[in-house]
């Protein structure tokens, strides 16, 4: 089911119902990226994505050109990219000011004495004005990991899966670059670990993988049942949008066997 240009299909993580959309309506949160009146910003995020953003779609109109055959020439900068993607994300500035909330010890609450102090736990919504400091905080290390480039990513083997078929597409979602695997995202689990693998889909005619272990073939189509698969982990999450190019069914996606999608060998999804 093909929709018009401009627009495609969205579903609700947890409800699993289909609409059309523009990325404007679902894809956007005016003001997410921005500093508070108070907070000093070392560049804007405009700033922070202009070279990758600018130069994403030139790069992905020149691998559909070609049917991906040059895309191992572009992989840096295809690593960069989804290392911005995970960076901007809202699970990662969740992750982020969970970090430092774990860091206070409490709130001062009283000065008994020159060296007794009486505190109070730290609650979020007692705190509006330390929470706006800890999402400027968070602003500021999404530039910092962008600013790493592919990082632990090009420690990996990647390879690339496509489909032609858009009955059978290649989704994404709000969460776009996910993790599979027991361990998560560190670098032990992904210089090692041969049963977690990252998931980044490029468009909706193909999806880079990586893994510690180098795969038996660079590029090649999906078989049908490992797009349905790797579609599946996407419906997995809690929240959130799904974007496709065709309504596509979730239903048969939870009995799906976990060794359907080469080279990936775990079916727990761990968020980045």
């Amino acid at each position: 089911m093909q929709i018009r240009a401009g627009s495609y299909r969205c579903s609700t993580a947890g409800r699993k119902r289909w609409f059309e959309a523009a990325p404007a309506k679902v894809g956007a949160e005016y003001g997410y990226y921005d500093y508070s009146a108070d907070g000093v910003a070392d560049q804007t995020a405009d700033e922070a994505f202009n070279q990758l953003e600018s130069g994403f779609p030139v790069i992905r109109k020149a691998l559909l050109t070609g049917v991906f055959e040059a895309w191992v020439d572009h992989g840096q900068f295809l690593l960069e990219y989804a290392q911005m993607l995970r960076a901007r994300s809202r699970l990662f500035r969740e992750q982020v000011m969970t970090q430092a909330r774990d860091r206070i010890i409490g709130v001062v609450e009283e000065v008994v004495a020159p060296t007794v102090l009486k505190f109070r736990p730290y609650i979020p919504s007692d705190e509006p004005k330390h929470e706006q400091h800890l999402r400027n905080l968070s602003i500021t290390e999404m530039g910092r990991e962008i600013a790493k480039g592919a990082a632990l990513f090009s420690n990996l083997h990647w390879c690339l899966r496509t489909s032609q078929d858009m009955s059978n597409p290649v989704i994404t979602a709000d969460q776009p670059v996910i993790v599979l695997g027991p361990a998560g995202l560190s670098e032990e689990a992904l210089t090692r670990d041969p049963n977690t693998s990252i998931i980044f889909p490029l468009c909706r005619e193909a999806c880079l993988i990586g893994n510690c272990e180098k795969s038996d073939a660079d590029t090649e189509p999906f078989k049908a049942s490992s797009a349905k698969w790797l579609r599946g982990q996407f419906f997995r999450a809690d929240t959130g949008f799904i974007y496709s190019p065709a309504r596509v069914d979730s239903s048969p996606f939870a009995g799906m066997s976990s060794t359907s999608l080469p080279p990936c060998g775990a079916a727990k999804r761990v968020d980045t």
